[in-house]
């Protein structure tokens, strides 16, 4: 290691111990920042990679619902047991899925 670098690192560590409270705030900030960004980047990878693993990724389609009941605004991916008969309707169609959920059949 050269003289240069090893007197860098010195002032560097005795400037981390004589400004102990300045230091901590500085390393924490920086930790939880790279934290953040780190999580934003994984969240922005799993949106943009969504259904991305298929062959034809382009031709995947999802239906969405979107009603109100007594004045309250609702959106699901839930789809009535009558739109599995649309493969039958729509002959573009060549696979087909439907989205439930579970929980609200539990008495």
């Amino acid at each position: 290691m050269s003289v240069m670098l090893r007197k860098s690192l010195k002032v560097a560590f005795w400037n981390l111990l004589r400004h102990q409270l300045f230091s901590f705030l500085n390393i924490i900030g920086l930790a939880v920042g790279l934290a953040c960004c780190l999580l934003l980047l994984l969240f922005v990878h799993d949106e943009l990679s969504y259904d991305r693993d298929h062959r034809h990724a382009d031709r995947i389609y999802r239906v969405a619902d979107h009603f109100s009941v007594n004045g309250k605004e609702i959106n699901t991916a839930m789809t009535p047991a009558a739109w599995g008969r649309a493969k039958t309707t729509f002959p573009e169609l060549r696979e087909m899925t439907r989205f439930f959920n579970t929980n609200s059949c539990a008495g």
